[in-house]
């Protein structure tokens, strides 16, 4: 399936607000009908992981890639150990797995996605990170292109020194680096993953609190042009080198693919993307995990 944000953005950026919430009706009706017609593809990636089973819309599929903690290549091994749980009220998927050097496992979209402004963001609990529970990349996500695997960006939290030595760190397959910052994330806590794409801008990666407030934020060497052919979304969990088997652990809520950007802070909710009010339909379901 090729789906194309591109049609959600239409208008003049001049157009004041009060002019934008008259054609909200129109916007609205329209998505009814790309919807409930040939053009259903429109609707907006999002997997909230309430089980029983795995979605369709994942595959066992990722390219040996840049370890975002360490710059070495992980090995990617296949599909993660997962079930399916609650956590604080929320459908989660666990994924708990014991990975070795430079290894990794994870799952990519079958879907691919065309648009030039897209937020891939997933919402997380970091549970016990510890060296008996879960240590490194315990959790990743990516966009990688549809057509050339070897272009991707990778975000993830990393506990390195065995969860001692927490960090924010992005591997970029197009870069062909990894960048670190430190960032003392907490156990137990719910935070987001996101990777940004804006025309004519380098890519952001960015760490947020579970309300949305950027935590860490990291701009990238490209712009999202790499994956303007079409890309797919991957979450995935990796180890650099701990020299024996160690656990990674995760609970994640959802994932969602939207037409939007991370907000500056300060900025009002109400974000205008490329002239039509993106209003907080989306976010407003995801915010809190759907509770």
């Amino acid at each position: 399936m090729n789906t194309n944000l591109s049609k959600y953005f239409h208008g003049s950026s001049a157009a004041s607000a009060q002019q934008l919430a008259g054609r909200l009706p129109l916007a609205l009706a329209l998505a009814s009908v790309f919807m409930a017609g040939p053009r259903a593809t429109a609707q907006v990636f999002h997997d909230d992981f309430n089980g029983p089973a795995l979605s369709p819309s994942w595959q066992a599929s990722l390219p040996n890639a840049l370890q975002p903690g360490t710059g070495g290549v992980a090995t990617y091994l296949g599909a993660p150990h997962y079930s399916f749980q609650t956590l604080d009220g929320a459908s989660v998927i666990n994924m708990t797995n014991t990975l070795n050097n430079y290894q990794r496992v994870g799952l990519s979209t079958t879907n691919v996605f065309t648009g030039s402004t897209f937020l891939y963001e997933a919402r997380f609990n970091t549970l016990a990170q510890s060296p008996s529970n879960s240590i490194d990349s315990f959790f990743e996500i990516w966009v990688l292109n549809a057509t050339n695997s070897s272009l991707y960006d990778i975000v993830s939290p990393f506990g390195g020194s065995y969860s001692a030595n927490r960090r924010f760190d992005v591997a970029s397959g197009v870069d062909g680096r990894t960048y670190d910052q430190a960032y003392n994330y907490q156990n137990n806590t719910w935070y987001r993953l996101a990777l940004q794409g804006t025309p004519g801008h380098d890519m952001q990666a960015f760490l947020l609190s579970d309300s949305g407030t950027i935590l860490a934020q990291q701009t990238l060497g490209h712009t999202d042009s790499f994956f303007s052919s079409g890309f797919r979304l991957g979450i995935s969990q990796s180890v650099g080198l701990p020299l024996s088997p160690y656990p990674v652990n995760v609970d994640v809520d959802w994932v969602d693919l939207s037409p939007s950007t991370v907000p500056e802070p300060g900025a009002a909710a109400l974000v205008l993307c490329g002239g039509l009010t993106w209003l907080g339909a989306v976010r407003a379901r995801r915010n809190q995990g759907r509770r």
